[in-house]
């Protein structure tokens, strides 16, 4: 062995297949084993030279790792760090994520009172994880008198053999007193949530006057299927029942307009895929930034 011009120990290397030799100046020969890696070099000009101790050699040889591995780790700390930072900004409260499904067809479904038809309601597919933060719906009054509408604004489970379960509410408004006019608005409120939605399952925003009183006769707008952006083949469904347990409209077209506002902050499978990732490339960087101490402490 010989001390090298830059201060650094130099070992002539010779690469065989599954082992680095360093012939001596004495007949015996010593070996090291290191992993085999095409980034192991024999110090070329061109390639920064640090001074790494591998505890697996035992002995003090200094390696020399090449530009192109070093760029590696430091490009694996970056991707960990913004993947990291995606999964946090995934995983943290989005106000006003939901579905809208407008009214492009004007009013159209009727009549809902608290003495006919009690509850319609319409599926739509949730966008993300998370708590329902706000219901509304479009309506108009069609007949009655003008006195403040009652009605709940819901979002309901699915039932076992399809459609709305009006025993399983996963969000509500309570009850409302709207002040409903013959022209069509959009009336909305927020809702308290029982139980967190999933992505991707299916869920029913209902207008239900089981169990009130008073007010007149409601007309909903009227939503194209599968239009403004949103594809969940929705459909609409009414019950003429006073419990709302039974539907007798179902599986109907055009959908009613609704709009259901969601908060997430349920990580979701996808979520937890970046920030392992993240962790991954964050520990990557801690390792090569060790590395580095150690040889600059060597030298």
């Amino acid at each position: 062995m010989g001390g090298g011009g830059d201060g650094l120990l130099r070992c002539d290397f010779r690469l065989t297949k599954r082992r680095l030799t360093t012939p001596p100046p004495s007949s015996r020969k010593t070996r090291v084993r290191l992993p085999q890696s095409r980034h192991l070099v024999h110090n070329p000009p061109s390639v920064k030279a640090f001074r790494c101790s591998d505890a697996r050699a035992h002995v003090g040889a200094s390696w020399v790792v090449g530009e192109s591995f070093l760029k590696t780790q430091c490009l694996l700390g970056a991707v960990g760090a913004l993947a990291m930072s995606a999964a946090v900004a995934h995983a943290s409260p989005v106000s006003g994520t939901g579905v809208a499904k407008k009214p492009d067809l004007g009013p159209y479904w009727s009549i809902m009172s608290t003495g006919g038809t009690y509850i319609y309601a319409n599926s739509f597919v949730a966008p993300i994880s998370g708590k329902v933060s706000n219901i509304g719906i479009w309506l108009s009054k069609v007949v009655g008198d003008t006195s403040a509408q009652p009605i709940k604004f819901e979002v309901m489970g699915s039932a076992a053999g399809g459609g709305p379960d009006s025993s399983d509410i996963l969000a509500t408004t309570g009850t409302l007193a709207l002040d409903v006019t013959n022209s069509l608005d959009l009336f909305s409120a927020g809702a308290t949530s029982s139980s967190a939605l999933v992505a991707g399952q299916t869920y029913w925003v209902a207008g239900d006057e089981v169990g009130l009183s008073g007010g007149g006769f409601l007309q909903t707008g009227g939503h194209t299927q599968n239009t403004g952006g949103i594809t969940d083949n929705g459909t609409f469904w009414y019950s003429n029942d006073s419990t709302g347990a039974f539907f007798d409209g179902q599986n109907l077209t055009p959908e009613m307009a609704f709009t259901v506002s969601m908060a997430g902050g349920v990580p979701e499978p996808a979520t937890w895929a970046m920030m392992l990732l993240g962790l991954g490339g964050l520990g990557a960087m801690m390792r090569l930034q060790r590395r580095k101490a150690g040889a600059a402490a060597v030298a």
